[in-house]
């Protein structure tokens, strides 16, 4: 069972990675940065998939076709490729 809370201002000091889901989000967590290092940190999740249209939102399933949670599935899993390969990338583990 996951859990789910508010992303606070400490956040940021905390995660290599603030990712928002659309720009709404992206707005609201630029805002909350408490820094500009702190708004780098802020990208979107679609932006970590090359073949994705740049700054795109991942869309809200409950208002597209019949097929919207499959297309979400279908986007999250390519973003989180990306992801994978960018903290590959960037973070040696």
């Amino acid at each position: 069972m996951g859990r789910a809370r508010r992303v606070v201002a400490k956040d940021f000091e905390h995660f290599d990675y603030v990712i928002a889901m659309d720009r709404s989000n992206q707005s609201d967590l630029l805002r909350l940065a408490p820094s500009a290092a702190g708004e780098a940190k802020v990208t979107l999740f679609r932006n970590y998939d090359p073949n994705s249209p740049r700054d795109a939102d991942v869309p809200d399933p409950y208002y597209g076709r019949g097929d919207g949670f499959e297309r979400v599935l279908d986007i999250c899993e390519a973003a989180c490729r990306g992801l994978l390969r960018d903290i590959l990338e960037n973070h040696p583990l």
